[in-house]
């Protein structure tokens, strides 16, 4: 099971660029990839620009590889082994136009996060035709979440607009889910063919 928080204090603590959302994103996208050799540590390390941040001590260095190696990237690698679906954050803001612009900020950076993990800083990868028409939907989510991001701090937008728009990002965030199950399943099912 994972624990949420000891991640995000880890997370603050090392200054990591990165928000517990994506950095969660990230590994799936890394655990999902068809590229042989995936290793937690890199893609860990990869966080911090290559490097893992200073530590102090053994116990530190324990706790990093324990937190978010074994408290993140285990469970969500034996989740997606198991094909259990993996899930966008929830966000429970209310529907107005800063909570609207953080939501799509943090579908854009999800979004972004597994496409980073799942091709392991390469421009493309050989993939089961399905993988990639699957891809480029989640490419076309991300686009739509761009522009939302743009529209949702519209000065004079009703209160009728902004339920609206919530209804839009709720709607892609499910097709955005959809996909990156459907990438991983496919993935894995062309690695086991």
């Amino acid at each position: 099971m994972i624990d949420e928080q000891a991640v995000r204090a880890l997370l603050e603590r090392y200054e990591c660029p990165f928000g517990y959302h994506e950095v969660r994103a990230r590994f799936m996208g890394a655990i999902a990839s068809p590229l042989p050799g995936v290793v937690p540590l890199n893609d860990v390390s990869s966080l911090w620009g290559g490097d893992l941040p200073a530590v102090s001590s053994l116990e530190e260095v324990d706790t990093f590889v324990t937190t978010l190696i074994k408290g993140l990237w285990t469970p969500l690698a034996e989740a997606g082994l198991q094909q259990e679906a993996f899930e966008l954050l929830p966000f429970t803001d209310s529907p107005t136009g800063p909570g609207l612009r953080r939501l799509c900020q943090i579908r854009l950076e999800e979004i972004q996060g597994f496409t980073d993990g799942f091709f392991q800083g390469r421009d493309e990868l050989n993939l089961p035709a399905e993988a990639s028409t699957c891809l480029n939907s989640l490419s076309e989510v991300e686009d739509f979440f761009a522009n939302l991001f743009n529209l949702a701090e519209p000065p004079e937008a009703s209160e009728a607009d902004l339920v609206a728009l919530a209804d839009q990002i709720d709607e892609l965030s499910e097709i955005a889910t959809v996909e990156i199950n459907n990438i991983m399943a496919l993935v894995a099912a062309s690695k086991t063919a």
